[in-house]
């Protein structure tokens, strides 16, 4: 399996002005943000997988998150063709909704995983955080339900604003 390292060995090797760019990649692959550029002992095939970006500094968390679900929507696809169902679990989701790309792309899970099989599944203790993202209302209109444990008075009445039960 490539890593990062043989795709920038690769593409200085070329000789248009776009590759010789790619010396921005130097950081990942030589540099202090070089924690993808390693082969891993994981197998992603297996029925569970987790994966932790809590380690990861702020400069790689969004990378990491795009990366995993990346993964993920490839195990959904693999699973929509053995007709298999996923369960996706997303631990402190309001995260995923933070950053523009993260954001976007849980929406299109959420629309889409239904469609094939997945059960996604969005777990967070931060409401007011997860209630400030753009995406959430499609997030929510694309769920069969939400289930709510115990909420702060304030989060409940915004809860039920949101979902137009006030």
């Amino acid at each position: 399996m490539p890593i990062l390292e043989d795709l920038y060995n690769a593409l200085k090797k070329q000789p248009e002005a776009e590759a010789a760019r790619v010396a921005a990649l130097e950081l990942y692959v030589h540099g202090s943000l070089n924690v993808f550029n390693h082969r891993t002992n994981i197998d992603i095939h297996n029925h569970l997988v987790c994966f932790d970006i809590k380690e990861l500094g702020k400069q790689l968390k969004k990378l990491g998150m795009l990366i995993i679900q990346d993964q993920v929507w490839g195990r959904v696809t693999e699973n929509k063709e053995l007709h298999a169902n996923t369960w996706f679990y997303c631990d402190e989701f309001h995260l995923l909704l933070k950053e523009e790309q993260t954001a976007a792309y849980s929406v299109e899970i959420w629309k889409r995983f239904r469609k094939w099989s997945g059960i996604p599944t969005g777990i967070t203790q931060n409401v007011k955080d997860l209630l400030a993202s753009r995406e959430i209302e499609n997030i929510f209109e694309s769920s069969d339900f939400i289930y709510m444990l115990n909420q702060a008075g304030g989060d409940r009445h915004i809860l039920a604003k949101q979902l137009g039960r006030a």
